[in-house]
């Protein structure tokens, strides 16, 4: 079983278990999700089949957890604009 760290998406699980990004797919099956299912930090997954164990054992060694999931630190549009910074209103 994986465990899901914060900010992880499908495929960085995917390349850190299987060490392919193609384990995304046995991933997904395995665990009744879409390939664009969200996944919440502590979420349990069953491990995909191992493609490329140099990759593997790379993250396992160096202790690296990829995550690259997208909080949308970055907010932008109007509903985040100051009025009074953004705009000159006259």
């Amino acid at each position: 079983m994986i465990k899901v760290k914060d900010n992880q998406t499908l495929i960085d699980v995917a390349i850190q278990a299987s060490g392919s990004i193609e384990g995304i797919f046995d991933l997904a099956v395995k665990n009744d999700l879409s390939i664009t299912d969200y996944l919440e930090p502590g979420q349990e997954l069953v491990d995909p089949d191992i493609i490329e164990r140099q990759i593997t054992d790379f993250f396992y060694v160096k202790g690296l957890i990829p995550a690259t999931e997208d909080k949308g630190l970055l907010q932008e549009g109007i509903e985040y604009w100051y009025i009074e910074y953004d705009f000159i209103v006259s």
